[in-house]
């Protein structure tokens, strides 16, 4: 099987601090503005992740899978319903089979969803093998 070694949601993503904008020195010391640092946080964090693994990163924090999923069954249905190659962009086919050859190559359990997915494989075989329209 697949060994998952994420640590704690905690230490991926820390607890959000949020502070007065004026540091608590306003006016009767009420303020009314305050900034959080979450998104900051989960930035920086989030980019650590992705330059320590940027397979793992995009399969668990950034759920590539459906993502891909997604695009590819809006991609079927427009070209299911039109019939032309020419709706779907040329380089957009490549760079999938790119991802989703880098995803599986990191994670057995990624490159098993990947076969058994009810969407992805099946169309883009179909797409493949379907004769050119033009």
């Amino acid at each position: 099987g697949d060994v998952s070694h994420v640590p704690p949601g905690a230490e991926l993503y820390p607890p959000t601090r949020i502070e007065p904008l004026d540091g608590g020195k306003g006016a009767n010391n009420d303020a009314s503005c305050y900034r959080a640092d979450s998104s900051a946080a989960t930035a920086v964090s989030d980019s650590d992740a992705f330059y320590d693994d940027p397979a793992w990163t995009m399969l668990s924090r950034m759920r590539m899978l459906p993502c891909l999923s997604d695009v590819l069954l809006c991609l079927s249905t427009q070209y299911k319903s039109t019939g032309m190659r020419e709706i779907i962009p040329e380089g957009i086919i490549t760079s999938i089979f790119g991802i989703l050859a880098m995803l599986a190559v990191r994670s057995p359990g990624a490159a098993g969803a990947i076969a058994r997915h009810k969407g992805i494989l099946p169309f883009l075989v179909s797409y493949c093998l379907s004769p050119s329209n033009g």
